[in-house]
């Protein structure tokens, strides 16, 4: 008789951290070939443990601390996958969350901010910890001077708690605007900036807001859609897997910490922004992105900023290097890329959402921007995205193209032949 390894996982399935490391398992286990048979825990709890000492192995990646000292008296091997439990002495594969602070600081100084926060949500974590001490010690070598939120460290409650945020917002008022916050996970950055916008704060234009985990869903429920910094969480289940396999055939635990390097920061609206101190300038932006493709115009701009063309073009040239109309045409631009990679909507629905009512036009200007028709864009995207070509597709060795960079401004036309006649006759007369 076959035997099969009992092995349970133990991960929040409510969380894109527990699902991807319940992922990264399952593919080591197919891709190793290993017979186990895997019993999942998706919403653990300590009541449910008892059912857990017949197993032979597991893997670890909830942060409740009681449970984690249960499943410890039982001995069997584990590998553990957070920060919090390093103290208990399992062999650990986590992200490396020093790392992930210092990412989390250079996004946010490349904005040109000055005052920037961290708030974690309560969560005094040991993985907390971690980021807070990788965030300062970016901000501390360029002169900054961060500041970990809530200020009061007797307000912890380990997770946020209903009026959590409303105690971030009246910590956030007596800072000057604008700030740059780095939330200690996506899911608390998304009650931020829920609240952000109950509570009249413009993002990014006063707080850019950056979390942790890119859990898209969280991501792109957000408003606007949250910037966040990608974690191997696959590949975190994969090695954790690995090495669990290792123990189970005998061989000794290594003596450090597997950490994984994050994957890079996936931008997207919350910090999309320029510091911006003028607050007539940050209403200016924020109701060019809300509106830009209602559409509206540089007129409806300057009306519902109560200012004056010209003063807005002058600011807005100051500060960003581009006009209004320059703005509205980026905001749309980015909205019509969004929606090209990640939807299959015609080009005409498209065009329709970006504020564009005839597709001709939208065409145009898409291609001046992108240098690419929005049909190509997409085909282009969805070739990069494959990971292996197709069946009998032939790649001839060639690398596959990177995808198009936007231009700052659209191309100029060519002049005519009969235009530049014109010019010369005109040069000649003055002369």
């Amino acid at each position: 008789m076959i035997h099969y390894r009992r092995i349970r996982v133990i991960a929040d399935g409510t969380s894109a951290f527990g699902r991807n490391v319940i992922r990264g398992v399952q593919r080591y286990v197919r891709d190793a070939r290993r017979r186990w048979r895997i019993y999942i825990e998706m919403k653990p709890s300590v009541q449910v443990v008892s059912d857990w000492k017949d197993d032979e192995g597991s893997i670890f990646a909830f942060p409740n601390a009681d449970l984690a000292r249960r499943l410890l008296e039982m001995g069997h091997p584990t590998v553990n996958c957070l920060a919090h439990h390093e103290s208990l002495g399992w062999p650990t594969v986590r992200a490396d969350d020093e790392a992930v602070g210092r990412i989390a600081a250079r996004h946010l100084l490349d904005r040109g901010l000055e005052r920037i926060l961290f708030w974690s949500g309560g969560d005094f974590s040991r993985a907390a910890d971690l980021r807070w001490a990788g965030f300062q010690g970016v901000l501390a070598e360029a002169g900054a001077h961060p500041i970990r939120l809530p200020l009061d460290r007797s307000r912890q409650s380990g997770m946020p708690d209903p009026g959590s945020t409303a105690r971030l917002i009246a910590d956030l008022r007596t800072f000057r605007f604008p700030l740059g916050l780095f939330c200690g996970h996506d899911a608390i950055a998304h009650w931020a900036l829920n609240d952000f916008v109950v509570a009249g704060i413009p993002v990014p234009e006063q707080v850019a807001v950056i979390g942790v985990d890119n859990d898209e869903l969280q991501c792109e429920i957000s408003s606007p859609p949250l910037t966040s910094i990608a974690l191997p969480y696959d590949e975190l289940g994969f090695e954790a897997a690995r090495l669990l396999d290792a123990l189970l055939h005998g061989r000794r635990p290594p003596s450090e910490t597997l950490r994984l390097s994050p994957a890079g920061v996936i931008e997207r609206a919350s910090t999309d922004t320029t510091a911006v101190d003028d607050p007539r300038l940050a209403q200016a932006l924020h109701f060019m992105r809300v509106h830009a493709c209602d559409p509206c115009s540089v007129d409806q701009v300057v009306d519902e900023v109560r200012c004056s063309r010209r003063w807005l073009e002058v600011a807005m040239r100051r500060q960003l290097r581009r006009t209004p109309h320059d703005e509205l045409r980026r905001i749309r631009m980015e909205r019509a890329g969004r929606l090209l990679r990640m939807t299959s909507l015609p080009v005409r629905a498209v065009a329709e959402q970006c504020g564009y009512p005839l597709v001709q036009h939208f065409s145009k200007v898409f291609r001046d921007y992108y240098r690419q028709t929005p049909i190509a864009y997409r085909a282009l995207v969805r070739r990069e995205a494959r990971p292996n070509p197709a069946p009998g597709e032939k790649t001839h060795g060639k690398a596959k193209p990177p995808l198009p960079a936007p231009l700052e401004k659209p191309r100029s036309k060519r002049p005519s032949r009969l235009s530049r006649r014109a010019e010369r006759r005109r040069r000649s007369a003055q002369i």
